[in-house]
């Protein structure tokens, strides 16, 4: 969401949500594993904006984008064995800071509804994911914490509508 100071200069509020996650399955006649393992993201933070009149209708904008991601992985493991068995959930967590710069370009069809395309790379700071429960238990690998990352490209699509017209 964003408010024009002039049609050239605007800040607001920019908020994202990130999902994915994987299986490991692995199954004969002594048994089977599974684990599964779901991460999801949510960004809140503020944007500001310059737009510039490319052509007619046409614009070309500049946006830098800051916040903080708040960030959970659940892995949850089976191991079947006949007449044993075993099944743990793990639950973490972290947060850390972001930034995004992005170019937007857009046109209007109408008297003020615009579409468009944008694309930027998302930076953030690595952080140690923690278990829910103690801040003092994390996930440690083979060169010490583990840090999630969810730096990358963004690209998407876009539709604005004037909020003074609804």
């Amino acid at each position: 969401m964003l408010y024009y100071l002039n049609p050239s200069f605007g800040f607001g509020g920019t908020t994202g949500y990130y999902s994915t996650g994987a299986r490991n399955s692995y199954a004969d006649y002594s048994g089977s594993y599974r684990m599964d393992i779901k991460a999801r993201a949510v960004n809140f933070g503020g944007i500001v904006s310059y737009k510039q009149e490319v052509g007619s209708n046409l614009f070309l904008g500049l946006e830098l984008s800051s916040g903080i991601k708040l960030a959970n992985i659940d892995i949850a493991e089976k191991l079947v064995i006949p007449s044993q068995g075993f099944d743990e959930t793990y639950q973490f967590e972290s947060h850390n800071w972001w930034m995004m710069p992005q170019v937007r370009i857009s046109r209007y069809f109408f008297t003020d509804i615009s579409f468009g395309i944008y694309a930027g790379y998302e930076y953030n700071a690595k952080s140690k994911i923690e278990t829910r429960e103690n801040v003092l238990h994390y996930l440690v690998g083979e060169h010490g914490p583990v840090k999630q990352d969810w730096s990358g490209t963004r690209v998407g699509v876009y539709v604005t509508i004037p909020m003074n017209n609804l």
